[in-house]
């Protein structure tokens, strides 16, 4: 509970700071605030820590999903540096906003009641409702501001629906008491609705198909280190949720919901697949891809096995860690080539600044899942455990999704490696390089040695 008081208080004194001319200490101030919040975390991770009459539980799957999302808010706040520098104003209230919105991710992950659940969600999406449209002139970033919280808003009223729902079966909002309730209403019509409404409103939140068009037109406008937090944070934050909710309190499903799980499963590794082939703008290359990744996570709530949170929060992570180098470099190259995001602005990229084009090859010959980087060990991970939960039909589509996945990240090699393309300057300051060599190191860490990551929870 401390270290939600912590990032709170410290996204509060931001915004009083940033009534100054005190640019210089915001990064700083937020950083040391989250490596306060972190340690606070860590030094209760071995114990369960009910809160709030048990709403909230900092057990260690919570602790170690709230320490990894915190890393990658520390990761993201560097590369901030560098994407704030040129703004002389109105700075302070963006790291608030972020701070804000990372108290609801923890939230979400160490929820033990439905009411917690959804106020976690709000508190994670409203400051992101404001930070999409963080370019004001940008006619992109105002659609892409006003469609995220509109289609945010109907996602949250099924949610909530559902939730009600579901109280008026099981009289309870308590994760524990809903499980126990489950198998005596189980063939209950208003509890199928209910659980039905809770997991469309889910699948919203970690943009399954068919509820993800919401995604690449919001990835696209919104401002490139905000689409950045989308990636990494906002999706652990939801992926983490949705094993919890199913995990402690609705599985076993219902027959006819386990069928729509794996229909949502089948159309968002597939659909995302196919249509990013297709793509020329990088970022709605990113978004398919994190649709299609969203797929195989969702294989991974379906198995059900004692791996899974282990197996969910490696996956995250090193995704997180992929997109994040990913997003660095197109911020870089975008501003050295006059704002465009289209594919072609890594022509000769390779010519003009290797290093840049090294760990931009890094982390797609990650997110392909290519050895012996993490990205391949968290998707053998993925396929071991659907496997052995005897779901090989789904397993098969996963494996060749896959395979085209590694079709459309080279594509991108194409034009890094092109011998096209001008000279020119492409800026990669100090602060950008710490985050790249950073995450690029972890990617062969966890890579060669897994279980630092999947050895955490027993």
């Amino acid at each position: 509970m401390l270290s939600l008081i912590i990032i709170i208080t410290a996204g509060l004194l931001l915004l009083f700071v940033g009534l100054g001319r005190n640019k210089d200490i915001l990064i700083p101030l937020a950083m040391t605030a989250i490596l306060l919040a972190m340690f606070f975390q860590i030094s209760g991770a071995g114990r369960d820590s009910a809160l709030l009459n048990g709403m909230l539980v900092f057990d260690p799957v919570a602790v170690g999903f709230s320490v990894m999302m915190m890393v990658i808010t520390l990761l993201i706040l560097l590369l901030g540096v560098e994407y704030y520098a040129d703004m002389d104003r109105n700075v302070a209230e963006n790291f608030a906003l972020l701070l804000f919105s990372l108290t609801g991710a923890i939230l979400m992950v160490s929820f033990n009641n439905l009411v917690v659940l959804f106020l976690g969600i709000e508190i994670l999406s409203i400051p992101l409702y404001i930070l999409a449209g963080g370019k004001k002139k940008s006619y992109r970033s105002n659609e892409a501001s006003f469609k995220y919280f509109l289609l945010g808003s109907f996602a949250s009223a099924f949610l909530l629906f559902g939730i009600a729902l579901l109280y008026g079966v099981t009289a309870s909002f308590g994760l524990d008491e809903i499980r126990q309730a489950m198998p005596r209403f189980m063939d209950s019509g208003l509890l199928k609705t209910g659980v039905l409404m809770i997991i469309i409103g889910m699948a919203f939140k970690v943009a399954a198909v068919p509820f993800h068009f919401w995604s690449p037109d919001v990835y696209e406008g919104s401002p490139t280190l905000i689409t950045a937090y989308m990636a990494t944070v906002v999706k652990t934050a939801g992926f983490a949720a949705f094993w919890r909710l199913l995990d402690l309190a609705l599985i076993p499903l219902p027959e006819s919901l386990i069928w729509i799980m794996w229909i949502l499963t089948f159309l968002t590794m597939t659909v995302s697949s196919f249509t990013a082939l297709w793509q020329s703008s990088f970022k709605r290359l990113l978004a398919y891809s994190s649709i299609s990744n969203s797929g195989f996570l969702m294989l991974v709530l379906l198995s059900s096995d004692p791996m899974s949170p282990a197996t969910l929060l490696y996956y995250t992570f090193t995704y997180s860690l992929a997109s994040l180098i990913a997003f660095s470099v197109l911020f870089s190259v975008k501003k050295a080539s006059g704002g465009s995001e289209q594919l072609d602005i890594f022509n000769g990229l390779w010519k003009n600044n290797r290093f840049i084009a090294f760990v931009l090859a890094i982390a797609l010959l990650s997110l392909a899942g290519i050895p012996p980087l993490a990205g391949f060990f968290a998707k053998y991970m993925v396929f071991f455990q659907a496997i052995r939960q005897d779901f090989l039909w789904i397993t098969l589509i996963a494996i060749l999704m896959a395979l085209v996945g590694i079709y459309y990240y080279f594509s991108v090699f194409r034009f890094v490696f092109s011998s096209k393309g001008e000279p020119r300057t492409i800026p990669y300051p100090l602060s950008t390089r710490i985050v790249v060599l950073t995450a690029v190191l972890l990617l062969f860490i966890l890579g060669v040695y897994p279980a630092l990551l999947t050895g955490l929870f027993p």
